[in-house]
Parts: structure tokens; C-alpha cells; sequence
């Protein structure tokens, strides 16, 4: 996988390292307490 940014006239590439999925995963059922409505109306405009 590829990460580009774009700095001014520049574009620069980098080598992106492999996701861990099984700890994505893993981790993804306790961020769950940021997942309310509240949570959403005070940070939808970000």
C-alpha cells in the first residue's frame, strides 16, 4: 500500500505498513462509549 501527501507543489509517497485487522478488531467493541448521540452532535463539525 501507498500513502501520498500533497505538500505544496510536492507530492510525497511512503510505503504504508499492513494494518493488524485481528487487533482492530479486537479493540473495536470497547470504543464503542464514543458512539452516542451527544458524541455526535459536539463532534459531527470536525
Amino acid at each position: 500500500m501507498v500513502h501520498y501527501e500533497v505538500r505544496g507543489n510536492e507530492v510525497v509517497l511512503r510505503k504504508e505498513t499492513p494494518l493488524d485487522i485481528a487487533f482492530l478488531q479486537a479493540v473495536e467493541g470497547h470504543l464503542s462509549e464514543w458512539q452516542s448521540d451527544a458524541d455526535d452532535k459536539a463532534y459531527n463539525d470536525l
